[in-house]
């Protein structure tokens, strides 16, 4: 999966409040990048673990530069 790929899918979340809901009911990492893999092929995204792993990591990066 590309970078691309993954901010299709975030737009599509930020567009789908019933998705935007389902997402915010984890509290756990592991849980969370579960359902974002599993939301994601039903809607015909290829997303891995990794893939998610990957956009968390960088967001949190951005985030710190961003404020700190």
């Amino acid at each position: 999966m590309s970078h691309e790929d993954f901010e299709k899918y975030q737009k599509l979340v930020l567009e789908d409040l019933s998705l935007q809901e389902r997402l915010k009911t984890f509290v756990e990492r592991t849980d969370f990048i579960s359902e974002v893999v599993v939301s994601g092929a039903e809607r015909g995204f290829d997303i891995s673990r990794e893939d998610v792993e990957n956009e968390l990591r960088l967001s949190r990066r951005n985030w710190h530069k961003r404020w700190i």
